[in-house]
């Protein structure tokens, strides 16, 4: 393991303006290098992946995306995202409050509610290849903003409440997340705990990572790290890993013609067959197949 960096628990304040409290910020490069921090924002972030690929990890999720794809992180939940490595790839994000926007239109509606859109079984990649016309309108929302056509604000304002109302429709039955018990990573014994770890994966999971080290990153005893992991995310250290480095690979299979030997070497396997054998039991299909996909 590398010189330990230091890592952070960050949460990032959205200013919004007062008149009308919508943000989406200039065309931003995420890269691939070193992440120090999970982080959350005070109000819902939308996002538009404009070209390249990789992961985020929200919570105890591995999520890959692609371009085209938009992602949906609201305050309830801590992420960090990061493309590829070697490569860099280009987003749009948005931050609004909902409530705020839409209430003088809709204040007797569900529209803006956002209880449907975090948790454990919620994908806050939402692929263009499944759901074309919500990843097409926040993508408009972005291009609306930038453009040079009159009446931004009323435009805006009528594609999000078509997005809300199209992830409403979708994403309706999913379980609300109570207030109280979406961010267990706030509370010492979890996320907080072995965030350090979490971030440390994401960003050198290509290396040889020994859980003995990640358990000195976080300052804790092998036996309590392994505990305390588990209890956070569902899953062990090792296991952890290897779904970063699968969903690392489903990325660059869909992003790149490499061959599948070399994106398994460069996505921490050291034989093809363990490639292969991890990949089918995490996705159910073979490389070859996810990339004719």
């Amino acid at each position: 393991m590398q010189k330990r960096p230091l890592y952070k628990f960050g949460y990032s304040e959205i200013g919004l303006p007062e008149t009308f409290p919508l943000v989406v910020s200039p065309l931003f490069e995420q890269g691939d290098k070193e992440i120090a921090a999970l982080h959350a924002h005070n109000v819902i972030e939308f996002g538009i992946c404009l070209d390249g690929s990789g992961i985020f990890v929200v919570e105890d999720k591995i999520l890959p995306f692609h371009a085209g794809d938009a992602s949906i992180i609201t305050n309830k939940e801590m992420h960090l995202a990061q493309s590829t490595k070697g490569t860099s790839s280009h987003w749009y994000w948005i931050y609004v409050n909902l409530e705020k926007l839409l209430y003088p239109a809709f204040h007797n509606s569900e529209i803006a509610g956002t209880d449907c859109l975090a948790g454990p079984k919620f994908n806050n990649i939402i692929h263009a290849s499944r759901y074309p016309q919500i990843c097409a309108l926040v993508k408009q929302i972005g291009e609306i903003h930038y453009g040079r056509r009159p009446y931004k604000e009323e435009r805006i304002i009528s594609t999000l409440c078509l997005l809300m109302a199209e992830l409403r429709v979708v994403f309706k039955t999913s379980k609300a997340v109570p207030e109280t018990t979406t961010r267990s990573c706030f509370e010492p014994d979890t996320l907080q705990r072995i965030q350090k770890a979490v971030a440390y994966i994401t960003n050198h999971y290509t290396e040889k990572i020994k859980v003995s080290e990640l358990a000195k990153l976080s300052g804790l005893s092998l036996t309590h790290f392994r505990r305390l992991f588990e209890k956070a995310l569902g899953k062990s250290p090792v296991q952890y890993l290897s779904q970063v480095r699968i969903a690392m690979a489903s990325a660059e299979l869909k992003h790149s013609r490499k061959p599948i030997s070399m994106i398994a070497y460069e996505s921490g396997f050291r034989t093809l067959s363990s490639f292969n054998r991890h990949f089918r039991k995490q996705t159910g299909m073979s490389p070859r197949e996810q990339r004719r996909k």
